[in-house]
């Protein structure tokens, strides 16, 4: 905070300094001392779910991670599909290898989550961060392993495939999902539209 007498800069040191003098010292000034956020706005009321409700959104949550899931373990047999039609069975293991080289640990933290959400406290921040830096690096040591055993057996054009489908599953469930919302939305208009003729 600014006080007075103590020159134009917060008193926190040279980051605050190189920060400040790179701000024209009136805009500065202003939001340093007109910052309403800081006294708590009065006119802010928090909610507070209750248990109906929390359990709607843990349900909705499941729901999409069993459906992420699910998407990328279809994407990779389409994917194992298309390059054993192209490649053999070599392109087909390939590309099933690249997708559950990450799939194998989405599924295992996907399975931690929800479990984290049965329990009436929940999975803390920490948990989920240690969780997914797991994740991270069991993708990582699977395609080293993946890498080691098929030396040359190993269709590298079918596992980037098989590995790039099974990381965008989020991606390729967004899509389906605003694909059947539109195709919803549009059969309820038509619906409406005949029963008022």
């Amino acid at each position: 905070m600014l006080q007075p007498g103590r020159g134009k800069y917060p008193a926190c040191g040279r980051a605050c300094k190189a920060v400040y003098s790179s701000v024209p010292f009136d805009l500065v000034q202003d939001d340093l001392l007109n910052d309403d956020w800081a006294d708590g706005d009065p006119a802010i009321e928090y909610v507070k779910l209750t248990p109906e409700q929390v359990a709607g959104y843990n349900r909705d949550a499941a729901r999409t991670l069993i459906q992420v899931i699910a998407v990328q373990l279809g994407g990779a047999f389409v994917v194992a599909l298309i390059s054993g039609l192209v490649a053999g069975w070599s392109g087909a293991a390939s590309a099933l290898a690249g997708a559950a080289s990450n799939a194998i640990p989405n599924v295992l933290f996907a399975t931690r989550l929800l479990f984290g959400m049965l329990k009436p406290g929940g999975t803390s921040p920490l948990s989920f961060f240690v969780g997914e830096f797991l994740k991270l690096a069991s993708t990582a040591f699977l395609l080293l392993l993946v890498a080691k055993l098929g030396q040359d057996e190993l269709v590298w054009p079918a596992v980037l495939a098989g590995l790039i489908v099974a990381l965008k599953g989020h991606y390729w469930l967004l899509l389906l999902k605003g694909s059947y919302s539109e195709r919803e939305a549009s059969n309820r208009i038509a619906h409406d539209n005949s029963i008022r003729r």
